[in-house]
């Protein structure tokens, strides 16, 4: 397998568990924590310093930018980001085998499914 084909492999993986974690958010605040454990799950694997500085200003220009909005704007951006990943459908070997997918890419929820430890 080509590398350029595993980044395509892993940018499809993870543009499918954001789009999961969008989809789970049950307040459109919710997507303010999602991007700030993405970040620093990204600044945990950050080796160099100017990379973790980035990180940091990132953190702190989403929090800025984000964190004084209303719920409908939060809503707006939540709605948005979701239209754009609309079409998105790529079957994610571990969303199907634990159930979460269903064969044609879109996810399966059910009533008790929840955001990630930390969020409700």
């Amino acid at each position: 397998m080509k590398i350029t084909a595993r980044y395509t492999q892993l940018y499809d993986l993870m543009v499918m568990a954001v789009k999961q974690q969008f989809l789970l958010c049950r307040d459109p605040k919710d997507i303010i924590m999602v991007t700030l454990n993405h970040l620093d799950a990204l600044h945990d694997y950050a080796r160099s310093q100017a990379a973790k500085e980035n990180l940091e200003m990132t953190y702190d220009l989403l929090i800025q930018s984000y964190c004084g909005l209303t719920t409908a704007q939060l809503q707006a951006v939540r709605h948005a980001a979701l239209n754009f990943l609309l079409d998105v459908k790529v079957r994610v070997s571990i969303f199907l085998q634990e159930g979460k997918q269903h064969q044609d890419g879109t996810f399966r929820f059910g009533a008790n499914t929840k955001l990630y430890k930390g969020l409700h």
